[in-house]
């Protein structure tokens, strides 16, 4: 939550800052600064702090997800039939590879991601209720635009990330299964 609130609140205090500077008295300037300068400081220390809180909860919590998938998924693949493993595309290798990769996705969908997502949110928030306080047809501008903005950033990320093929899904299970097969070949 306070790590979102980082951004806008950064905003405040350069505003603030910038309108002390104009003013005529220079012992005023000088307290001014000192003053705004210990709230950089401040929010500096705090934001570090929420942002070592964040990732390490994040962290601890998505760890003890994939753990718990993993043993869930070794135990349903315990469960199997013969004959499941006898299957070309159940090799020890893929299954393990399999097994691996799969609590690895959810261990980056919750991980860094949830907190990026719990960031922007509280940033948005934030941002518009200091907007809203400082003028609220700029704040409704700016809302009406927030669309607009959302869709470009889709955009943006989607061509960074290239388009992934389906075949690319399976390579990883493959090599998985030719390494397992090359281990077991060498005894």
């Amino acid at each position: 939550m306070v790590n979102g609130a980082g951004f806008p609140l950064m905003g405040y205090l350069l505003s603030q800052a910038q309108t002390m500077l104009y003013d005529r008295n220079p012992e005023r300037v000088r307290e001014g600064g000192e003053f705004w300068g210990l709230m950089w400081f401040i929010l500096g220390v705090v934001i570090c702090a929420a942002r070592f809180a964040q990732d390490y909860g994040l962290g601890v919590m998505t760890e003890r997800l994939t753990r718990k998938l993993r043993t869930l998924a070794f135990c349903a693949m315990v469960r199997k039939e013969i004959s499941f493993f006898d299957r070309e595309e159940n090799t020890t290798g893929a299954l393990t590879t399999r097994l691996s990769d799969d609590a690895a996705k959810v261990n980056k969908v919750l991980g860094a991601s949830l907190g990026q997502l719990l960031q922007l949110i509280f940033c948005l928030v934030v941002a518009l209720a200091l907007a809203f306080s400082a003028s609220w047809q700029m704040a409704l501008l700016t809302l009406a635009t927030l669309p607009l903005q959302i869709v470009g950033r889709i955009i943006a990320q989607s061509q960074q990330r290239g388009q992934q093929s389906e075949g690319s899904k399976d390579d990883g299970a493959s090599a998985g299964a030719l390494l397992s097969a090359a281990v077991l070949g060498i005894r």
